[in-house]
């Protein structure tokens, strides 16, 4: 009875080796997952109590920095709790085992009874069984076979060296814990299986939709959540059902070992055996042949199952973290969306569009006051609405307007736009730079290292979903900026428009003494203004919709993108599409260099024959215009004159107001003008010298229209009340040259005293708007002309002088008087552009309050169908083609372009002008003039006006038949006259000069 006590001792301590060992590290390694999922319930349930009533309440920007901050705890806790390597050795843990074991077994085998029973087994079952052979061998294999660890457990290798005679203490070590060991190992894995189990189902369960709404999706200013309808819930019921079935594995595999000890010890009755025991009563026991290798084998078996379990765990883990961190993205994306769009509504779309409705309401209530001014007398009536002009605009520029630009400047959307923009950068900035993952990755199963696949999330989000999606800002601000100062344009307008339209009514009631048509014309003209404030209201909004939804889409797309890569073959094949493209970079810059030199020595080349090549072409035109022989002659006929009827009545027709602000005379105020920035800062650099005391008189040479006038005007504007300013205006009466240049003499020098003796009294400036007057093209016709070149040289210490000059006369002056070389400066206002023309017009035409369309021919559908495009789209090309069409056909002549303008105007509706390209004029019959008319023309040019007189001077003709000439040429619709003086006709203008050009009469 006392060695069977002693066998239980022997058990008992056997068992205790096992548990302080490998049961007690193992339950250290399941207490990380168990902590982990303890601090993630708590986490979640912290969560849910702090979002239950943001989701109840609608808190949509509140409820995502929630979740957001709740993605980023869990991500933390993951990364805190579970690492690339496990949290203890497991190696040493079964080494520990085993060494431990051993010492039990010596002990035991120390009391000489015990070992005389145990020796007697296994001598009977090395005798009688399928034991086999069993010798020393083992035990020295034990040693080396742990010798080659650099850190060998010292232990270990005392007890080798102490059982090397005794090779019953290797059996009991065989049978009572490698065996079991062994037979143990899938229970082993069981457990570790569980706990992955139960820690993906934690994953599965963050990455299911709870309670999280489509934020992006906002119907209204309202979070519409149900609970039962959120997926993934937390099931406390789940839970217990994977930590039971932990604890079972666990317990499993406790009780096989145990079981494994007991079983062998209870397989007879040691003690009465000492070889008395019948044979078959001896148990038979499997080979056993190396005890070393077997060791070895069992503690590297469980070392790599516990290191691949663990590498399954963490590749789950680092899976798990990937998803949060893009789940968190995600969140503070839409957050930072959700805000920037709420403050977008709350201080820029509710308030300017509640102004804009309230400015629109006191048009109306002004519109419905002009009826009431019917019964008034004619001075009362022009008073009354001269009175209601000067007040509503007062009203306007000083109340409502700049209510609306604070409403702006208040917002200061650049920093709003700026802070997003950062703290999107920062974000990206904070994505993790390394993960590991596996491609079809099983987390149930244990993983090789061999498995893990490297991939950098900052790489694979910030290569091309980044710059992408940073672009978004530029573009935005750009966007907002541009918008600004469209609607600031379009609002400054207002009062424009409503001034204007009464004004108009004043206008016209003064010439026609008609009320009713004078009422309708301001009526209609508040009418359009409402109009107007109706379609500026409608585009403030659909900017606003368009624009957050154009910041709202590429965030959409960096989610989805970004979400892509939590999908691990997604993330691999990012990665490989990353490497693919960064190799093609690379290649692609390697070229560029290469091409980078080639190139240098091409511009040279390309340079010098694009001079060549233009010269032969100019130079081909001038000679085939000379040399061609015509098929046939066209005369002009009444057709001309016709066309030009027509289009008189096609002016005609347009209303009122559009007629008057396209008026083809120089400017007298200055809401129309266009900024001229080079030649004014020439102009004001010349008075500047002249105020020093230096020789600096101007003169602006342009064509007709190009706005040399408006320019003088403005000049002497600004200057009138500093100095005596004089303004000429040469072709406001007709005179003779002589008659001109008395004129320009009284106002330079005193009375009664000499040009050569001449003291001015006061330095003043004198404007001269025509300078070509003072010449002829008569034998004697620079008479005058030389000496106001005296009297400029004369005087100008105390006057300064400003000339404007037609550019055909002063090119004609420049070759044969050398003018340049008298005046300090020449300012040449050169064409407008194409967008500059269109400027110009565009802001009359906003005055007008109508709106501009234009006519879209069947011919141009066939090429809008490549690809669909909506209306406003289409329009736009319209425009486009429009004003790239008139600029080549007036070459930025404002003057002409006004009447090109007017003439293509064709459907006009309520509040809307439509403009048709195709109703430009054509000049194919300037060709068919034939050269003797073209001379006369030439000479209209250069002197830009003709009297009878002049041309019977310079044709040598008697009066009657230059009177003839110049006749038949204004019946040909060619010419106009004024008072006596014969101009050539702004219809034809530009379009005579290009003939001229191109048959070299004029150079």
């Amino acid at each position: 009875m006392a060695f069977q006590s002693e066998l239980v001792h022997f058990a008992d301590d056997l068992k205790s080796a096992f548990k302080v060992t490998i049961l007690a590290d193992l339950d250290r390694e399941l207490d990380v997952s168990t902590s982990l999922i303890k601090k993630i319930n708590k986490a979640k349930a912290d969560f849910e109590s702090r979002c239950k009533p943001l989701v109840s309440e609608g808190k949509q920007s509140a409820y995502l920095f929630e979740y957001s901050n709740y993605k980023r705890l869990v991500r933390k806790l993951i990364l805190d709790a579970i690492s690339d390597k496990p949290a203890m050795d497991f190696y040493a843990a079964v080494s520990d085992c085993m060494v431990q074991s051993e010492v039990v077994v010596e002990k035991y085998l120390e009391r000489e009874e015990s070992r005389q029973s145990m020796i007697a087994l296994v001598q009977k079952a090395k005798q009688y069984s399928r034991f086999g052979r069993f010798t020393r061998k083992g035990a020295f294999k034990i040693r080396d076979s742990f010798s080659f660890r650099k850190k060998a457990d010292p232990q270990i290798q005392e007890i080798i060296n102490k059982s090397k005679a005794e090779s019953e203490t290797g059996f009991f070590y065989h049978y009572l814990l490698l065996k079991n060991l062994t037979d143990a190992e899938s229970l082993f894995n069981d457990i570790l299986k569980a706990n992955s189990i139960r820690l993906l189902y934690y994953y599965d369960i963050d990455n299911a939709p709870e309670l999280m709404p489509n934020s992006l999706e906002l119907a209204d200013s309202q979070l519409k959540i149900k609970q039962d309808e959120a997926g993934g819930k937390y099931d406390p019921g789940a839970e217990k059902i994977l930590g039971d079935k932990i604890e079972q594995a666990k317990e499993a595999f406790s009780r096989a070992f145990f079981d494994g000890i007991d079983g062998f010890l209870e397989k007879g009755d040691y003690s009465s055996w000492q070889g008395s025991k019948a044979v078959t009563d001896i148990p038979s026991f499997p080979v056993f042949r190396n005890l070393a290798k077997d060791s070895f084998d069992i503690l590297r078996s469980y070392h790599q199952k516990f290191d691949n379990w663990h590498n399954s765990i963490y590749l789950l883990a680092e899976d798990w973290t990937l998803n949060l961190e893009i789940d968190s993205l995600s969140y503070s994306f839409e957050k930072e969306y959700l805000d920037f769009s709420k403050i977008i509504d709350s201080q820029l779309r509710t308030p300017f569009s509640s102004k804009l409705g309230e400015l629109k309401q006191l048009i109306e209530e002004s519109s419905n006051t002009i009826t009431i001014q019917y019964d008034l007398t004619a001075t009362d009536f022009i008073e009354s609405l001269d009175k209601m002009r000067i007040d509503l605009r007062k009203k306007l520029i000083s109340g409502y307007l700049p209510q609306l630009y604070e409403i702006v400047e208040r917002l200061n959307l650049a920093e709003l736009i700026d802070r997003f923009q950062k703290d999107s950068k920062l974000q990206f900035e904070g994505i993790s730079k390394i993960n590991y993952l596996m491609k079809n990755a099983r987390y149930d199963v244990p993983l090789s290292r061999s498995s893990f696949e490297k991939i950098s999330p900052s790489e694979l989000i910030n290569y091309k979903m980044v710059p992408d999606f940073m672009d978004t800002f530029p573009r935005l601000k750009i966007a907002f900026i541009n918008y600004f100062q469209g609607i600031q344009n379009r609002v400054n307008e207002i009062p424009e428009i409503v001034d204007f339209s009464i004004e108009s009514a004043i206008h016209n009631f003064e010439q026609e003494k008609d009320k009713s048509v004078a009422i309708e014309i301001g009526q209609k003209g508040l009418k359009r203004t409402e109009i107007k404030l109706s379609a500026l209201l409608e585009f403030h909004q659909s900017f606003i919709d368009k624009e957050l939804q154009g910041l709202k889409s590429p965030i959409e797309k960096l989610i989805e993108d970004i979400n892509e890569i939590k999908e691990n073959d997604n993330a691999l094949q990012v990665k490989f599409y990353i490497t693919r493209h960064k190799a093609i970079e690379k290649s692609k810059a390697i070229r560029d260099r290469i091409l980078k030199k080639i190139r240098h020595f091409i511009p040279v080349v390309l340079t010098k024959a694009g001079h060549i090549f233009n010269f032969l072409k100019i130079s081909s035109q001038k000679i085939s215009e000379q040399l061609k022989v015509e098929k046939g002659k066209y005369f002009i006929t009444s057709d001309i004159s016709d066309y030009l009827v027509a289009t008189e009545s096609t002016i005609a027709r347009l209303p009122y107001v559009y007629q008057q602000l396209f008026k083809m005379e120089a400017l007298s105020t200055f809401e129309f003008y266009y900024e001229r920035t080079k030649p004014w800062e020439k102009l004001t650099k010349a008075y500047e010298k002249w105020q020093e005391g230096k020789y600096a008189p101007v003169a602006f040479v342009g064509e007709k229209g190009t706005g040399k006038t408006s320019l003088i005007h403005k000049f002497l504007s600004q200057e009138t009340g500093k100095k005596k300013t004089v303004y000429l205006d040469l072709y406001s009466k007709h005179q003779s040259i002589k008659d001109f240049y008395l004129r320009l003499e009284e106002e330079a020098l005193p009375a009664n005293n000499a040009l050569a003796n001449s003291q001015v009294v006061e330095k003043k400036i004198i404007a001269v708007d025509g300078l070509e007057q003072l010449f002829s093209l008569r034998l004697d016709g620079f008479e005058y002309m030389h000496k106001l070149l005296q009297l400029i040289s004369a005087t100008y210490q105390n006057i300064f002088w400003v000339f404007a000059c037609h550019s055909i006369s002063w090119d004609y002056l420049e070759k044969t008087l050398v003018l340049s070389d008298f005046f300090g400066y020449t300012i040449k206002l050169n064409e407008l552009r194409p967008a500059d023309l269109q400027q110009l017009i565009e802001r009359r035409h906003n005055v007008s309050g109508y709106r501009m369309g234009f006519v879209n021919h069947q011919r141009k559908k066939s090429f809008f169908r490549i690809k669909k495009i909506d209306e406003g789209e289409l329009q736009e090309i319209l425009k486009q083609e429009y004003f790239e069409k008139l600029h080549e056909s007036v070459k930025g002549n404002i003057t002409q372009a006004f009447l090109f303008w007017l003439i293509s105007a064709g459907q006009i509706d309520e509040d809307i002008i439509y403009f048709d390209q195709e109703l430009l004029p054509e000049y194919s019959f300037l060709k068919s003039i034939n050269k003797n008319k073209l001379l006369i023309m030439r000479a209209i040019l250069i002197e830009n006006g003709i009297t009878v007189e002049n041309l019977t001077d310079i044709i040598r003709c008697n009066k009657e038949s230059a009177r003839l000439k110049l006749d038949q040429l204004m019946d040909d619709g060619l010419l106009k006259k004024k008072e006596n003086i014969y101009y050539l006709n702004p219809f034809v203008y530009r379009q005579v000069v290009d003939e001229l050009f191109k048959i070299n009469m004029l150079h």
